[in-house]
């Protein structure tokens, strides 16, 4: 499609089909980002500066062991520092309500979490990613797309709870932005109370910055 077609970007779903494009997309200097799979692999900006991390990746204090993101009662859930839109706690807050109002007017149905991950998560940052790359010089091409999303430091996502960071932090424009591969580091744990509604359980654990780059090697499923 690439070598046929006059494509601007490509975002994948899910590890497999990344790691099966991801070397093809770099080589053609494809913009590949917000890939929506939370695998490591994604941490090198040095060999493969097209593709940016998964914006759900969790901050490695979620390795204890829990059920995740169940719907029962009691579960404890590493819920990845996002406002669960559905969630009648965060229904008054501006963001929300403005994506509950959108999400109805195109019948989509605001109780679809679904949909707000796909139109409050991702569309806020890929209309970031447009508007930063747009203001470089040449405008929005390819390189400066993946600058701009190379370059997205400490910004304040709506979406995201209070002390969780969104960004690549230690990057400055013209820098290679191989110094944090990652967007989203943090989490909240908490549990669930109500078949829709959860209580957050302890402090916010962020880790915006720390946690290394992965030049993942398909051989040995490892991080090099």
């Amino acid at each position: 499609m690439i070598q046929s077609e006059n494509v601007f970007s490509v975002t994948t779903l899910g590890s497999p089909n990344t790691m099966a494009t991801y070397d093809t997309l770099n080589d053609a200097c494809m913009p590949q980002p917000f890939v929506q799979t939370g695998h490591p692999g994604w941490g090198d900006p040095e060999n493969h500066p097209s593709t940016p991390s998964s914006l759900r990746r969790c901050a490695r204090p979620s390795r204890p062991s829990c059920p995740g993101r169940g719907r029962r009662g009691g579960l404890l859930v590493v819920g990845g520092g996002l406002k669960d839109a559905t969630d009648p706690q965060f229904a008054d807050e501006p963001y929300v309500s403005f994506m509950n109002e959108q999400l109805e007017a195109a019948g989509l149905g605001a109780a679809v979490g679904n949909h707000h991950t796909g139109f409050g998560l991702f569309g806020w940052t890929w209309e970031q990613a447009l508007r930063i790359a747009a203001e470089l010089p040449d405008g929005l091409t390819r390189p400066n797309l993946i600058l701009a999303v190379r370059s997205m430091e400490s910004m304040s996502h709506p979406l995201l709870l209070e002390g969780v960071e969104f960004g690549v932090s230690g990057v400055e424009f013209g820098v290679s932005g191989a110094e944090d591969a990652y967007f989203i580091e943090g989490s909240e744990f908490s549990r669930f109370t109500r078949p829709t509604s959860r209580g957050q359980e302890g402090e916010i654990i962020d880790n915006n910055g720390q946690s290394g780059l992965c030049a993942w090697m398909i051989d040995s499923n490892i991080c090099g």
